[in-house]
């Protein structure tokens, strides 16, 4: 080999070495990536290649929704209710006529459901997710939503936290939580289809429709079960589903839980929902309208009648103004106005913006009652309840077994009540009212609503075995 040839073999020898070198450390070598100044005609506000993110969105959805669903399912419960003591469990008429679902919503044993779920229906049971059985007093119901609220006896229950629907986005992932089909503790997920979606299943004008839309599965039994975020908190009821065939179709609608949230504590406080009322007849701003008005858009709703004394009359609304802002809130759709008053209580003072004439003009006006006041609507039972000066409650299923009573027990005596004032106690049990046999709470509600006269109440104390009766004289 000539010296030519070494030479030449050596170099690509060292060569060769020295880009495996540098190969190896290359990939043994962590790589900093340095910032290098931005050009000038580069926007320097720029700070994301995401859209979504200069936009102001997140992803929120995590990896899977175990969390949501661990929270949201030992929260939702089970009810049956059914009209005679001596219905079956079992029996097929009873399944198809009364089974839903319920969301727990106070650590105390409050619940809400919807209406349809125990309308006319005089007992009413709760199956937790453990299983356990509790019998269910209504606090109250609200027609204008179906919504209903319940209260179970006892302490410390799983229950759900409200979130804000009003925060709830197009696009955002959900899980609908219930018992379809009688299939106990099901969760579907989807994601918000859709909102303020008004699908005219109610046939009441006052009906307030402003449904969250979504296409998490939703069937027969899901009524009155939870729509969650992926949070575990609750954003909805779920109520109803829009279908041809009667089973779930890809459209599944929830009450926002800013309107449950509202609804439950006015029951739960009042007895009745303390809604509020704007006073006027409206229709929805079409763009023809709008056009024929000289306006280049649709936006608001059109005011058509204005109730004498009303919270709008107040303000100085008149027919024929254009009602698009309610506390600086976009107005555009009747079940988007429905639902922010229905969100306010007789009292409370909005402002709204409105166009007349083609001139903005703002007021500000207190909204008022039914009766066209602001004064509190306490409901008939609450205020019986008051009178009497007793708090009721259940047999649980275990105590029904065990002692062989059905009656309605008083579980608190108020100092200045009726009761008090004619000795009764805690622990009594009402086993008869004006001599009709009392088989639960709800029963004697109804019975001492109708009862105009005298109110004789007779029964017994747990541990004693002698009868005794109370006599309430009006």
């Amino acid at each position: 080999m000539t010296f030519k040839k070494i030479l030449l073999t050596a170099s690509i020898s060292v060569f060769l070495t020295l880009l495996v070198s540098h190969f190896v450390q290359l990939h043994n070598t962590r790589v900093v990536i340095r910032e290098v100044a931005v050009p000038s005609f580069v926007n320097n506000n720029r700070t994301t290649l995401n859209p979504a993110q200069s936009k102001g969105w997140s992803n929120t959805a995590p990896l899977n929704f175990t969390n949501a669903a661990s929270v949201a399912t030992r929260s939702v419960v089970n009810i049956h209710a059914h009209e005679g003591e001596d219905y079956s469990l079992f029996g097929k008429e009873r399944y198809e006529r009364s089974s839903g679902s319920g969301v727990i919503i106070d650590r105390q044993g409050y619940l809400v459901t919807n209406r349809h779920v125990i309308e006319d229906m005089s007992h009413i049971e709760v199956t937790l997710f453990d299983k356990s059985v509790y019998p269910a007093i209504l606090l109250g119901i609200d027609a204008a939503t179906d919504l209903a609220v319940l209260k179970i006896e006892g302490g410390n229950f799983d229950y759900l936290e409200f979130g804000d629907s009003d925060q709830t986005q197009i696009g955002e992932w959900v899980l609908a939580v219930g018992n379809p089909f009688s299939l106990n503790s099901t969760v579907t997920a989807g994601i918000v289809s859709a909102k303020g979606r008004s699908i005219n299943i109610f046939d009441d004008p006052a009906a307030i429709e402003s449904f969250i839309q979504t296409d998490a599965a939703v069937n027969a039994g899901n009524s009155g079960g939870a729509l969650v975020n992926t949070k575990g908190e609750l954003v909805g009821i779920n109520t109803a589903i829009l279908t041809k065939s009667g089973r779930y179709e890809g459209y599944s609608f929830a009450i926002p839980s800013g309107l449950v949230e509202k609804i439950s504590r006015d029951i739960i406080d009042f007895g009745a929902v303390q809604r509020a009322f704007l006073g006027v007849g409206i229709e929805e701003l079409s763009l023809k309208s709008a056009t024929q008005m000289g306006l280049d858009h649709a936006h608001g709703i059109l005011i058509t009648q204005v109730e004498r004394g009303s919270a709008a009359d107040d303000a100085g609304l008149l027919p024929g103004d254009i009602l698009f802002e309610l506390n600086k809130q976009p107005i555009n759709e009747i079940a988007m106005l429905k639902e922010r008053i229905a969100l306010k209580s007789p009292g409370e003072e909005v402002e709204l913006s409105i166009l007349r004439d083609k001139e903005k003009v703002t007021v500000n006006t207190m909204l008022k009652n039914v009766n066209n006041d602001t004064s509190f609507i306490m409901a008939p039972r609450n205020i019986l309840l008051s009178e009497l000066g007793v708090e009721l409650r259940d047999f649980s299923l275990q105590e029904k077994e065990a002692l062989q009573m059905r009656g309605a027990l008083i579980n608190k005596v108020a100092e200045n009540g009726w009761a008090a004032s004619a000795g009764m106690e805690k622990d009594f049990l009402i086993e008869y009212c004006n001599d009709v046999r009392v088989q639960n709470s709800n029963q004697l509600f109804e019975l001492l609503e109708d009862i105009q006269g005298d109110i004789l109440l007779q029964g017994r104390y747990l541990q004693e075995d002698r009868e005794r009766e109370f006599v309430l004289v009006r």
